[in-house]
């Protein structure tokens, strides 16, 4: 209204269709047209998938611009996929391949995290510590015990944190791992006997 440049963060409706690029490009299409601003599109943000790039193409050619010149990448995509390479290696899709591809077999899965260093050994301890109740809640009676019988206001007035889990599809879900993980480090070192006997236990089974 005031005349000054705006940005405005539309949210876009679940695609329950396939999310192919066509598909994709539908339902932008769609938004932009019925706010009325399709004609002012001019770049392409998107980030690096297959179907981003057919997506990128169908916009464009909606708007006759030419996609490869409108296309730009998603920085936050190229450093997550970066990040990523350094912590768990170069062959990263075909790691989460072992890792989704064999839901059932729990054991071979934390093999397969436990050869991923410190940051594959952490996801395990927090996977087991997430899918069980008795340790989540031996979890918290660590931390309120700790509390209690601290001397500092503050640390009585705390409540209990639960662990955070990562996916590879939420991006900086490792990183809120690791700071959670670093929070409850003395509890989850505390923690760590009944979770090895957790993991041993099923195992065997």
């Amino acid at each position: 209204n005031n005349g000054l440049p705006a940005k405005l963060v539309l949210g876009v409706p679940e695609l329950r269709l396939s999310h192919s690029g066509e598909n994709i490009a539908s339902q932008i299409l769609e938004i932009l047209d019925s706010y009325e601003i399709l004609d002012k599109l001019g770049y392409i943000t998107l980030d690096n998938a297959a179907n981003m790039d057919s997506a990128a193409e169908e916009i464009a050619k909606a708007r006759g611009l030419d996609a490869s010149k409108r296309r730009v990448r998603c920085f936050g995509h190229v450093l997550n996929l970066v990040v990523k390479a350094l912590l768990f290696g170069h062959k990263t899709e075909a790691f989460e391949a072992d890792v989704d591809g064999e839901a059932g077999l729990d054991a071979a899965q934390h093999e397969v995290w436990r050869k991923k260093g410190p940051i594959g050994k952490l996801h395990n301890l927090v996977h087991w510590i997430h899918r069980s109740d008795k340790l989540t809640y031996r979890l918290r009676a660590l931390q309120e015990e700790f509390f209690q019988h601290s001397e500092s206001p503050k640390d009585r007035g705390r409540r209990p944190l639960d662990v955070v889990l990562d996916n590879h599809t939420r991006w900086l879900s490792t990183l809120y791992m690791i700071r959670r993980g670093l929070k409850l480090r003395p509890f989850l070192e505390d923690l760590g006997g009944g979770v090895a006997e957790a993991f041993d236990g099923n195992a065997e089974a």
